[in-house]
């Protein structure tokens, strides 16, 4: 009797859940119309069918437009209707799951598409002697990669958005001495107060990636911005603190100089006179921008053994073959894989049966584990957060990339004795000037996130990549709110929710 009525609440729960799924969807759907009514960019909704869950990074496909965008991490995604004929087709696609198409006319009456999976048994379509290992087939990822993701130099057309949030949980400064006399307890508090407990930015940026991609895996890049929007973040003044301390960098006579010591540890300053080259309101350096995403293009090479575990250290994991489908006419193996002990990451891949290349991967650190953890000397550092996904097009016989996205997050602690020290170089001892000496008490999180879409890639030769000269800055519009006429007419992600309701904080 028990279980019967066991049974009975689990297939009302689940009927009631479904209901209110319905309607909520219903509710987005005449949202969706009644938007879309307003504007030439017309937003739609991608879900699984069964589920009634968004299916983020899907593919949308211009037929006879060689155009395309992707869905983003809500499962939303934008078509700019003046790019179109009302009887253009629309093509749907999600690794796993049926394609599907649509006119742009069926598009605009029903603006939520929904997809079914498409997973067989192995068995089913392929016809093997035995069953397939699936470690094997995973090994067989990095024996194959020279040969599946070539070393070719590269003009791509791409869309970039990064974002990043830092949450300040902790931060006290106690003062311990002062030799200068410009930095007392008074500036000591000023610094503590100031210091913003949160800061956010978004950044969206439309422009040529220029690729030159070495023997040993690493990329070098070079960007040709097109547009650059960034919504910024909280504004603080630190003006005052910031005149201190340019004087003091700037009364820097000859043999001084400038060093931060913490224990026996210690770095030496490299201050520079930022006059000659200062950035107007609407200019950023290029470089640190470019750095930002040279960085994050190596994730694609494979070349990072620890984000990439689950392909070198096959030991740690637990593999399973969930079905097989077909992608662009290529057979694909369709794996999971679990921790089997030390290992951290969970997810699903996607591998060519004919070449061993991952065509598709999205995984994350698994519940209750994380990256690097450190805790020494009153320093702590842990990865707590980690999610990516990534995939490819099988393009001249070598895999391309199309779209990825990378989660990060970290967070850092310190309880140490920190200096600020003036030195003046000497034969035997270099003598120390000033010192300005406090116990810094100090636990923040930070949250970083980028993803890019590849909208068009142009092979190019060694010395065209050479001869493209990178500017010092760039232009770029510093926005206080989104604004989707910024974009008209460009190829962009659907920005999240979470970035259409940002408001800058003055």
């Amino acid at each position: 009797m028990k279980q019967l009525l066991s049974i009975l609440i689990i297939i009302v729960y689940s009927v009631i859940n479904g209901i209110y799924a319905q309607s909520n969807i219903e509710e987005i759907r005449l949202q969706l119309l009644e938007m879309n009514s307003k504007t030439s960019e017309l937003q739609g909704l991608v879900l699984d069918k069964n589920k009634l869950e968004a299916l983020p990074f899907t593919s949308i496909v211009f037929l006879h437009k060689h155009k395309g965008t992707i869905s983003n991490e809500d499962g939303y995604f934008t078509v700019n209707s003046t790019l179109l004929n009302i009887e253009d087709t629309i093509s749907v696609q999600f690794m796993g799951y049926k394609s599907i198409k649509i006119t742009l006319a069926d598009f605009k009456n029903n603006p939520i598409i929904y997809l079914e999976e498409n997973i067989f048994s192995i068995n089913d379509i392929f016809v093997f002697g035995t069953q397939p290992d699936a470690k094997d087939i995973i090994e067989k990822v990095i024996e194959h990669k020279d040969e599946n993701y070539k070393n070719i130099t590269t003009k791509t057309k791409s869309f970039i958005r990064q974002r990043n949030t830092y949450d300040l949980k902790n931060f006290t400064l106690k003062f311990k001495k002062s030799t200068f006399e410009t930095i007392n307890k008074k500036l000591n508090k000023l610094i503590e107060d100031k210091m913003p407990k949160h800061t956010s930015s978004f950044s969206d940026f439309l422009g040529f990636i220029y690729q030159n991609r070495q023997a040993n895996d690493s990329i070098n890049i070079k960007i040709e911005p097109i547009q650059l929007v960034v919504l910024q973040g909280e504004e603080i003044d630190m003006s005052k603190l910031e005149s201190v301390f340019k004087k003091l960098f700037k009364n820097t006579k000859e043999k001084e100089y400038w060093k931060i010591k913490s224990g026996i540890l210690s770095r030496k300053l490299e201050i520079v006179d930022n006059d000659s080259t200062k950035l107007k309101d609407n200019e950023i350096y290029t470089g640190i921008y470019q750095h930002n995403i040279e960085n994050s293009y190596n994730f694609l090479t494979f070349k990072d053994q620890n984000q990439w575990e689950f392909l070198y250290k096959t030991g740690r994991y637990k593999y399973t073959i969930a079905g097989g489908t077909v992608v662009n006419g290529e057979e694909v193996y369709i794996i999971d894989f679990i921790p089997n002990g030390s290992g951290i990451y969970q997810g699903r891949v996607y591998v060519s049966i004919a070449t061993s290349a991952i065509i598709r991967a999205d995984y994350e650190y698994t519940l209750g584990k994380c990256g690097t953890n450190i805790h020494i000397l009153g320093v702590a550092y842990n990865e707590n957060k980690f999610k990516a996904s990534i995939y490819f097009e099988k393009k001249r016989n070598s895999y391309r990339l199309k779209y990825f996205s990378l989660k990060k997050g970290v967070v850092v602690g310190i309880n140490r004795n920190l200096s600020l020290i003036k030195k003046k170089e000497r034969f035997f001892f270099d003598k120390k000037l000033y010192e300005y000496k406090v116990k810094l008490k100090l636990k923040q999180n930070t949250e970083q996130y980028i993803e890019m879409l590849v909208i068009n890639e142009q092979i190019i030769t060694k010395k065209h990549y050479d001869s493209y000269s990178q500017k010092e800055k760039m232009q770029v519009i510093n926005v206080k709110q989104f604004d989707d006429n910024l974009w008209n007419n460009f190829t962009i992600i659907t920005p999240t929710k979470q970035m259409k309701d940002y408001r800058k904080l003055e």
